[in-house]
């Protein structure tokens, strides 16, 4: 491994596998899912906090979605997870684990970056306006 945000990825994503292990074979996958959601968010959110430039994030993307693929099978990467947060499946997972409103607000709200971005500006645009005519 000779990719520096590789390297510097590596222990975060070990530790979040770890965390989701049920048996030395098999992970809880929902916890996993939960855990990468929240990973990929807080390093959007502050990427300078993490260590990460900003022009970064796209190589990162890369190393995390390989990292789903590797654990929960599969092509859909980080989309794949952002989809299943969106999902009842999802919502389910975030009730039983008990996540503060505003951790499962945060998860959604990047779901609906992730999954339809474009969508995702409309609305934002939407909220401004709304904002400015109240």
């Amino acid at each position: 491994m000779s990719d520096p945000l590789e390297e510097a990825l590596a222990p975060i994503l070990n530790s979040i596998t770890e965390r989701a292990l049920v048996t030395d074979r098999f992970i809880d996958r929902d916890i996993y899912r939960l855990s990468v959601a929240t990973l990929w968010s807080n390093l959007v959110m502050d990427p300078a906090g993490s260590g990460i430039d900003d022009n970064d994030l796209e190589s990162v993307h890369n190393i995390v979605s390989r990292a789903c693929n590797e654990q929960l099978g599969g092509e859909d990467g980080l989309l794949g997870v952002f989809h299943w947060i969106n999902s009842k499946a999802g919502d389910t997972a975030m009730n039983s684990a008990h996540l503060q409103p505003e951790h499962a607000d945060m998860l959604r709200y990047f779901a609906s970056m992730m999954i339809d971005p474009e969508r995702h500006r409309q609305w934002m645009d939407e909220l401004r306006e709304q904002q400015q005519n109240s």
